[in-house]
């Protein structure tokens, strides 16, 4: 039944509109993350893609755009996400005290909701497994999947699942394995990084998807952004919220990456209004 409701909303296009929640993150990160990919085209063989957390395939469907482009032989993107409930009611009552907008939060935290998102991802990415591009997925969440996959095997990973603390440092120490030499660890809403904001006042609210910084007056996800600075030890290289980080040759540490001057594509599945703040987002990669 679920399916069939995929198709009559969707019709033959990738499907983000209405009250799906499916278009996600920022509109400025998808040039950077398309320039990411480019730097994986002179690999010499089919590149590998594993993405962590992929709700309705808003960002597979960059991926695989960006492949198409500027990877001659093609690649594999392996997406996971468990396509359950995103939050439990003790985060969103915190949500509620603190006056934080709930609408998309209650949409991903139900499981009948989310049940819906994995058709509309698997008739979404249906329009990328053509040509070049295989794009597969596994139901489960990351912790519980990563021993299944091979070490040292993806030229990029992504990180983008649940934003509390303890859940993203789960992630990228899972994935700590799966990055080749060479490779790229990277992920979405890093709005703000550990130095530009109150410390104390993020690390009491780890486990709150999102705060209002009191000086600044950024919105930011607590949890990405103390995660990723306990990880890295440090700032990592960011693009409006789209964190990257290059792992050494021998694979004993990681380097900023500089996207700036990197090719970079307008992904076709945006909506128009996103497509024109695109055109700005490339003008930045030169002057940033």
């Amino acid at each position: 039944m679920t399916s069939s409701i995929v198709r009559f909303l969707a019709g033959d296009a990738p499907f983000f509109a209405g009250e799906t929640q499916g278009v996600q993150g920022n509109a400025m990160r998808h040039p950077f993350m398309a320039a990411s990919v480019s730097l994986l085209g002179k690999a010499g063989r089919r590149v590998r893609i594993l993405e962590v957390g992929s709700y309705a395939g808003f960002s597979a469907l960059t991926w695989a755009e960006a492949i198409n482009k500027f990877c001659p032989d093609g690649g594999d993107i392996l997406c996971i996400d468990p396509w359950v409930g995103y939050y439990d009611e003790k985060v969103l009552a915190v949500a509620e005290s603190k006056g934080t907008s709930q609408q998309g939060l209650i949409a991903m935290s139900d499981d009948r909701h989310m049940d819906f998102v994995y058709e509309l991802f698997r008739h979404n990415i249906s329009y990328a497994n053509r040509g070049k591009v295989a794009i597969r997925h596994i139901r489960g969440s990351g912790v519980e999947t990563f021993p299944y996959l091979r070490e040292r095997h993806f030229d990029l990973v992504y990180i983008d699942g649940r934003h509390l603390y303890d859940d993203v440092l789960a992630d990228l120490r899972g994935a700590e394995n799966l990055v080749a030499p060479g490779g790229y660890l990277c992920g979405d809403d890093l709005e703000a990084q550990l130095h530009e904001v109150d410390p104390d006042a993020a690390r009491a609210a780890s486990n709150r998807h999102s705060l209002t910084d009191a000086k600044s007056g950024t919105l930011y996800h607590p949890g990405v952004t103390l995660a990723v600075a306990d990880y890295f030890g440090g700032p990592v290289s960011n693009y409006h919220g789209y964190w990257i980080m290059r792992r050494s040759d021998d694979g004993s540490g990681y380097t900023p990456v500089d996207l700036r001057q990197t090719p970079t594509i307008i992904p076709k599945h945006f909506p128009p209004v996103w497509r024109e703040a695109l055109r700005s987002a490339l003008a930045s990669l030169h002057k940033t």
